[in-house]
Protein backbone atom coordinates (compact mmCIF):
# COMPACT_ATOMS: atom_id res chain seq x y z
CA UNK A 1 0.00 0.00 0.00
CA UNK A 2 1.30 3.44 -0.95
CA UNK A 3 1.42 5.87 1.97
CA UNK A 4 1.28 9.64 1.68
CA UNK A 5 4.92 9.79 2.74
CA UNK A 6 5.94 7.40 -0.03
CA UNK A 7 3.93 9.39 -2.59
CA UNK A 8 5.73 12.55 -1.51
CA UNK A 9 9.10 10.80 -1.88
CA UNK A 10 8.16 9.70 -5.40
CA UNK A 11 7.12 13.20 -6.37
CA UNK A 12 10.32 14.71 -5.00
CA UNK A 13 12.42 12.12 -6.81
CA UNK A 14 10.68 12.78 -10.12
CA UNK A 15 10.76 16.56 -9.78
CA UNK A 16 14.48 16.47 -8.93
CA UNK A 17 15.26 14.68 -12.19
CA UNK A 18 13.21 17.09 -14.30
CA UNK A 19 14.39 20.21 -12.48
CA UNK A 20 17.49 20.41 -14.67
CA UNK A 21 15.16 21.38 -17.53
CA UNK A 22 13.93 24.51 -15.77
CA UNK A 23 15.31 27.44 -17.72
CA UNK A 24 17.86 29.82 -16.27
CA UNK A 25 17.77 33.27 -17.79
CA UNK A 26 21.16 34.14 -19.16
CA UNK A 27 20.46 37.68 -20.28
CA UNK A 28 18.28 40.55 -19.13
CA UNK A 29 16.58 42.26 -22.01
CA UNK A 30 13.25 42.65 -23.73
CA UNK A 31 13.71 39.14 -25.07
CA UNK A 32 14.06 37.75 -21.56
CA UNK A 33 10.79 39.48 -20.65
CA UNK A 34 9.12 37.84 -23.66
CA UNK A 35 10.58 34.49 -22.66
CA UNK A 36 9.23 34.90 -19.13
CA UNK A 37 5.80 35.72 -20.56
CA UNK A 38 6.02 32.65 -22.82
CA UNK A 39 6.90 30.42 -19.87
CA UNK A 40 4.01 31.88 -17.86
CA UNK A 41 1.65 31.21 -20.79
CA UNK A 42 2.91 27.63 -21.05
CA UNK A 43 2.28 27.14 -17.35
CA UNK A 44 -1.30 28.34 -17.73
CA UNK A 45 -2.10 26.59 -21.03
CA UNK A 46 0.17 23.58 -21.62
CA UNK A 47 -2.77 21.15 -21.41
CA UNK A 48 -4.71 22.94 -24.14
CA UNK A 49 -2.13 24.72 -26.28
CA UNK A 50 0.66 22.46 -27.48
CA UNK A 51 2.02 24.27 -30.54
CA UNK A 52 4.41 27.24 -30.41
CA UNK A 53 2.53 29.00 -33.21
CA UNK A 54 -0.54 29.22 -30.98
CA UNK A 55 1.47 31.04 -28.31
CA UNK A 56 2.92 33.53 -30.77
CA UNK A 57 -0.49 35.12 -31.28
CA UNK A 58 -0.80 35.64 -27.54
CA UNK A 59 2.67 37.22 -27.43
CA UNK A 60 2.19 39.24 -30.66
CA UNK A 61 5.43 37.95 -32.19
CA UNK A 62 6.26 35.55 -35.03
CA UNK A 63 7.12 31.88 -34.60
CA UNK A 64 10.64 32.55 -35.83
CA UNK A 65 11.13 35.32 -33.28
CA UNK A 66 9.82 33.11 -30.44
CA UNK A 67 12.15 30.30 -31.45
CA UNK A 68 15.07 32.75 -31.70
CA UNK A 69 14.34 34.08 -28.20
CA UNK A 70 14.22 30.58 -26.71
CA UNK A 71 17.41 29.47 -28.45
CA UNK A 72 19.20 32.70 -27.54
CA UNK A 73 18.13 32.79 -23.89
CA UNK A 74 18.04 29.13 -22.82
CA UNK A 75 19.38 27.20 -25.81
CA UNK A 76 16.26 25.10 -26.47
CA UNK A 77 13.45 25.52 -28.97
CA UNK A 78 10.01 26.82 -28.10
CA UNK A 79 8.47 23.45 -28.94
CA UNK A 80 10.92 21.69 -26.65
CA UNK A 81 10.00 24.02 -23.81
CA UNK A 82 6.31 23.16 -24.20
CA UNK A 83 7.09 19.46 -24.53
CA UNK A 84 9.23 19.51 -21.36
CA UNK A 85 6.32 21.00 -19.41
CA UNK A 86 3.92 18.33 -20.69
CA UNK A 87 6.43 15.60 -19.81
CA UNK A 88 6.97 17.05 -16.35
CA UNK A 89 3.23 17.03 -15.72
CA UNK A 90 2.96 13.47 -17.03
CA UNK A 91 5.71 12.36 -14.66
CA UNK A 92 4.10 14.22 -11.78
CA UNK A 93 0.80 12.47 -12.44
CA UNK A 94 2.38 9.06 -12.98
CA UNK A 95 3.77 8.89 -9.45
CA UNK A 96 0.15 8.74 -8.27
CA UNK A 97 -0.54 5.05 -8.76
CA UNK A 98 -4.28 5.56 -8.34
CA UNK A 99 -4.57 7.43 -11.64
CA UNK A 100 -4.59 5.23 -14.73
CA UNK A 101 -2.32 5.93 -17.68
CA UNK A 102 -5.44 6.43 -19.82
CA UNK A 103 -6.77 9.05 -17.39
CA UNK A 104 -3.42 10.85 -17.43
CA UNK A 105 -3.43 10.80 -21.23
CA UNK A 106 -6.90 12.38 -21.26
CA UNK A 107 -5.87 14.95 -18.63
CA UNK A 108 -3.03 16.04 -20.91
CA UNK A 109 -5.31 16.12 -23.99
CA UNK A 110 -3.95 12.98 -25.60
CA UNK A 111 -7.16 11.43 -26.84
CA UNK A 112 -5.34 8.26 -27.84
CA UNK A 113 -3.61 6.52 -24.94
CA UNK A 114 -1.25 4.67 -27.26
CA UNK A 115 -0.08 8.00 -28.71
CA UNK A 116 0.57 9.29 -25.18
CA UNK A 117 2.61 6.16 -24.41
CA UNK A 118 4.67 6.60 -27.60
CA UNK A 119 5.17 10.31 -26.87
CA UNK A 120 6.27 9.60 -23.30
CA UNK A 121 8.62 6.80 -24.33
CA UNK A 122 10.17 8.83 -27.13
CA UNK A 123 11.34 11.54 -24.76
CA UNK A 124 11.99 9.57 -21.55
CA UNK A 125 13.05 6.18 -22.98
CA UNK A 126 10.52 4.58 -20.60
CA UNK A 127 6.89 3.63 -20.98
CA UNK A 128 4.61 5.20 -18.38
CA UNK A 129 4.31 1.83 -16.60
CA UNK A 130 8.09 1.34 -16.62
CA UNK A 131 8.46 4.87 -15.21
CA UNK A 132 6.07 3.97 -12.39
CA UNK A 133 7.90 0.74 -11.62
CA UNK A 134 11.26 2.50 -11.61
CA UNK A 135 10.10 5.01 -9.00
CA UNK A 136 8.15 2.48 -6.97
CA UNK A 137 11.36 0.47 -6.58
CA UNK A 138 13.25 3.56 -5.34
CA UNK A 139 11.16 3.70 -2.16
Amino acid sequence: MMTASNMLKLFLISSREVSSEIPVFSKTSYNSVLLKQFIDLIEENFQNITLPKNYTGLLCITSNHLNFICKDQINISSGELIRNRVLFEAQRLLVNFEISVAAIAMELNFFDTSYFIKFFKKYTQLTPEAFRKKYYNKL
